[in-house]
Formats: structure tokens, sequence, C-alpha cells
């Protein structure tokens, strides 16, 4: 990768002619940033496009004080991807009280993404209205296009039992079903090989089940059905317990504002001795020491805003005065800073931004083209939300 003489930034792209962080160009003659004057006129309007949108400071102190950003890239299983992704269920089924949009609609969202090369697309075969099974992947297989670094993810193991996104159940599956779910999903999406294939609710089975289900995925995989295997609403025993026999790509967990029991140590104190606790706590720390890309759902709130005791009332990241503030401050707006935030402290993680219109893919777009910048502080100041 160039190396910036300026912000001495090293993951632009090597066929850019400048530097992705801070546009300076690469045939800037001198190789280090303090060998011109700090009054120079190059430095001055690198930094002020930086610091304009991250802070009211105009200083090269300011600028050095910022963190690295996070990695421009992500690899799930052996494939390298964009770290920012999108979510399909809103355009699948009536997620609000708008409704959902028609088909040629979401087919134009749909375009629209694969366009901008939006490095992950999930869904699941129970993205539908009731009455059109496998409606989303249909939709991804009308407008799929092969991007670089572009990945779908689809998941099996839920009903949709209504027209809300509440009304959901587990589908138990029986013997074989595994390998029905994934050729159902291979023949809507038109690909030989699921991108990822993920199980949608891990926490209705048991062991033993829950063990031949996964084997029974680790066959797929083994034929060329599947290239990665992930796992959704997964306790961290579970985790463990699929990873001892099969190589698990991806976990997809609730994390937002309201719900960061996934950061949280894998073992708690407990009288004086560690303890391992039986639950989610913990899995996106684990997915981080282990290699495993973080799919966080649920970030912003909205209707599944979680309810935490002594946050009464808050139903979107618009809702905390921290929040709001500090992404005025940079400019951006509070989803953005929150996607940017989760980034920049869990390299692992890979955004997914529920979208039914177009311009919450392009805010997503504005993530990963421009760049939010926190200092220390920062960071510890939205890490005691």
């Amino acid at each position: 990768m160039p190396h910036c003489p300026i912000c001495l930034f090293t993951e632009t792209p090597l066929s850019s002619s400048s530097c992705s962080l801070c546009d300076t160009p690469f045939d800037t003659p001198f190789d280090t940033p303090f060998e011109k004057p700090l009054d120079s006129p190059s430095i001055s309007s690198v930094n002020s496009s930086i610091l304009s949108r991250n802070s009211s400071s105009n200083s090269l102190t300011s600028l050095l004080d910022y963190l690295p950003p996070p990695p421009s890239t992500l690899t799930l299983g052996s494939t390298p991807i964009s770290p920012y992704g999108i979510g399909t269920l809103p355009l699948s089924i009536s997620y609000s009280s708008s409704g959902r949009p028609p088909r040629p609609s979401a087919l134009q969202i749909l375009q629209h993404a694969f366009k901008l090369n939006v490095g992950y697309i999930d869904t699941g075969d129970s993205y539908h209205p009731g009455d059109d099974p496998g409606y989303m992947e249909s939709c991804l297989g009308e407008v799929r296009t092969e991007g670089v670094g572009q990945v779908i993810g689809t998941k099996g193991g839920m009903e949709l039992v209504g027209s809300k996104s509440t009304d959901w159940r587990l589908r138990k599956f029986r013997e074989g079903e595994v390998r029905e779910c994934v050729e159902g999903s291979r023949r809507r999406l038109g690909v030989e090989s699921l991108g990822v294939w993920s199980f949608h609710h891990c926490e209705g089975y048991g062991e033993e089940e829950f063990g031949r289900l996964v084997r029974e995925a680790k066959e797929c995989k083994e034929e060329g059905l599947v290239e990665n295997i992930g796992l959704c609403n997964v306790r961290l025993d579970q985790l463990e317990f699929a990873r001892s026999i099969v190589e698990i790509a991806a976990v997809q967990n609730q994390w937002n504002l309201w719900n960061r029991e996934a950061e949280f140590e894998i073992d708690e104190e407990v009288g004086g001795k560690r303890k391992r606790k039986v639950g989610k706590r913990g899995v996106l720390r684990y997915c981080q020491e282990n290699g495993i890309v973080f799919f966080p759902y649920g970030m912003f709130g909205g209707v599944k805003a979680r309810y935490a005791e002594g946050r009464p009332g808050k139903v979107s990241v618009h809702d905390f005065k921290t929040v709001v503030d500090m992404a005025e401050e940079k400019g951006v707006s509070p989803n953005q800073l929150v996607m940017a935030y989760v980034r920049q402290k869990w390299n692992c993680v890979c955004l997914i931004v529920g979208c039914r219109k177009k311009e919450r893919i392009d805010e997503l777009v504005k993530i990963r083209d421009g760049l939010v910048l926190f200092t220390e502080g920062e960071m510890e100041v939205l890490d005691a939300i």
C-alpha cells in the first residue's frame, strides 16, 4: 500500500493517485510529514478537509491526536470484503407503518447497493411477505452482480408467521432439512455456492440437536454448496461448540447502545473468582480475538429498540444527547457516528444497515468513503454510554 507522506496513512488502494485519508497526491516531493514547514499551503489544505468534519480545531497537533482509522477490509472466511453492508429485511416486510416498498422500488434499491459496491448484503429465506416465500432471495437473484469483494449472506431456521418484524417463530430443522434449506436459497439466488449460510436463531436448540445441524451444514460446505457458515442469535457456549465441529466465519447478534452485552469481558468475577457466564456475554469480544466477522443488528434502535435499565423512553440513537452533540460537531448524522464508533472500537465488525430507501445506503457509503476520526477521549465518552 502507498505510504502517505503527510498523515502516514497506509490503507490507500494501490490504484489511487492520492491518499484516501487526506487527499495528498503521492507525487508530493518529500518523505516525512515534517520536511516541509508547518505553515505550508499544502499541509494546511490537507488538514482542513479532515479537521473541518471532526472538530472545531484547525491545527496539525489536533490531527495527530486522532486514532488511526480501522482497516478498510475484513476477511470473511478467505474472502476480503469491505466492512460496510446492508440488511434487506425492511425491503421484505412491513417493517414500519409505511409498509414495505413495492417490488420495482426494492429492485432499484438493491441495484443501487450493488452499483456502490456495498461489501455485504444480508438476507434470509424468511425475508418475505406471507404470500411469497423466498421473496427477497428471488429479488437479489434478479439483480445480483459479481462485484469484487461483495458477498450475499443468507440464513435459515426462522419462519415469519405474520406481516410485521416481530412475527417470528423458530423453524425446527428435521434431519436433512438444512440441506433442503441451502438448496432452496442457492436456487433463488442463482448461485452455485452461497457466500454465507447462517443458522437464523441458534438459541432454540439443545446441544445434541444443534450439533447434528452444524454437522449437516459442514457437509454442505464440504460439497461446495456453501462457502462459509455463520451463526445468528448465538450464545458463547454454542459458538465454541460449533467451532469444535466446523469453521465459523461469521456471527450476527444484537448490538446497540441499549444492549452492549456482546462487548463485555467473557468471564465475570464472582466472589473473587473468574467465572464463565453462559449467554451472549462477550460474543463480540470472542469474535475479535478469533478472527470471526461480527454483524451487529439493531444498531440504531427504532422498532427493535430495547429498554435497558435506567434508560426508559429512549427509542433511537437520536435520544442520546452525547451522540447527537458529537455527531453535530463532526458534521455527520447520529447514525453515522454510531457506525463509525463501532467500527473504530471493534475491527471485526461488518456493518449491516437496514435499508428501505437509497438514502440509507448513501449514508453508509459516506462513512466508508469519507472518514470520521476519533480521539481517545471521544472514544472513552462513547464507551461510557
